[in-house]
């Protein structure tokens, strides 16, 4: 036997638990890194979208407006009847509330977003403490490990004391 040589591991029943709960919890908080992370990925694309939408929808409306104006002068010298002028701001009414609600989902689409974001970093900052807490319980780990602390041959070691025994395995966690 050498010095620094492992002789015997003390076990903690409640230290392999500690550990086993610091694992899951850790995996936990990856997974919900994960998954905001991929619902991001998702809710950027619709963003995307809704911004395109956007921009049809206002595209539409500066017609309508347009027409709306022309038609409404128009009815007034009487080219084209009341009922046109009535129906082209009817029109530019609509598009107004299609730009309107377009604008609304995109309002939601990036609070969603924002929303991800801050669960990611809430999930970052807990994945570390879970990980800063199994690496204290793997450090406790080596306060449990008694070495040998010079070296003897064999047949200078004494017996091993059936009490002590019950208590450690050497070589275990």
């Amino acid at each position: 036997m050498n010095a620094g040589d492992i002789i015997a591991v003390l076990i903690d029943e409640q230290l392999k638990a500690r550990e086993a709960q610091g694992m899951a919890a850790l995996r936990q908080a990856q997974a919900k890194v994960k998954s905001a992370r991929e619902q991001v990925t998702v809710l950027e694309e619709q963003r995307r979208e809704q911004e395109a939408t956007v921009q049809q929808q206002e595209a539409s409306y500066d017609l309508a407006l347009f027409d709306k104006e022309a038609y409404t002068r128009l009815a007034k010298t009487g080219a084209v009847s009341e009922r046109q002028g009535r129906q082209a701001q009817s029109t530019a009414d609509q598009q107004a509330a299609a730009v309107a609600a377009a604008k609304r989902r995109l309002a939601g689409i990036r609070m969603q977003i924002a929303q991800q974001q801050a669960d990611i970093a809430t999930a970052d900052a807990t994945a570390n403490q879970f990980r800063a807490q199994l690496e204290e319980a793997r450090e406790n780990w080596n306060d449990l490990t008694v070495k040998a602390p010079f070296t003897r041959s064999p047949a200078q070691l004494p017996l091993a004391r059936p009490s002590l025994a019950k208590w450690s395995q050497p070589g275990r966690r």
